[in-house]
């Protein structure tokens, strides 16, 4: 079951990456929206996946750790690479940091289930008011 999560995931942030790769040359970059799309997926991508990776490894904290954060900068690395060099690093080093908390944040919480599917529901409503809002202002855009 977590497994299908996990992998739902990475499916989840890369069909974000598609669609914002082919929505940005229809409409015009703004600052705020460079840096909601890189600075709030990539760190609820890498508390999702630490918190996944917690659950399924009981025990190996810094495994999972490591794993978690080099998920949270690919995945920073891959949204920030949308806009600029400046947007890439902020990606990596917000997923780095995520990364590394989420582990903690799991077994401080004693890898409860509710924290898993709330941070999960939290995840998925983000990605889905991206996708709606982008649709929405390039709609906007055309007028």
């Amino acid at each position: 079951m977590l497994w299908i999560l996990f992998i739902g995931n990475i499916w989840l942030l890369v069909m974000l990456y598609i669609f914002l790769h082919d929505m940005k040359d229809t409409s015009s970059s703004l600052v705020s929206h460079t840096l909601n799309v890189i600075t709030t997926p990539v760190p609820l991508f890498a508390l999702c996946n630490g918190l996944l990776l917690t659950h399924m490894y009981v025990g190996v904290f810094i495994e999972t750790s490591i794993a978690s954060a080099a998920l949270g900068m690919g995945g920073g690395l891959m949204l920030g690479s949308l806009y600029d060099r400046g947007g890439a690093v902020v990606g990596i080093s917000n997923g780095f940091i995520a990364g590394i908390m989420a582990p903690i944040l799991g077994e401080i919480s004693g890898r409860s289930s509710l924290i898993l599917f709330f941070s999960q529901f939290i995840f998925f409503m983000v990605l889905f008011y991206f996708r709606f809002r982008a649709q929405k202002q390039q709609g906007s855009d055309l007028i």
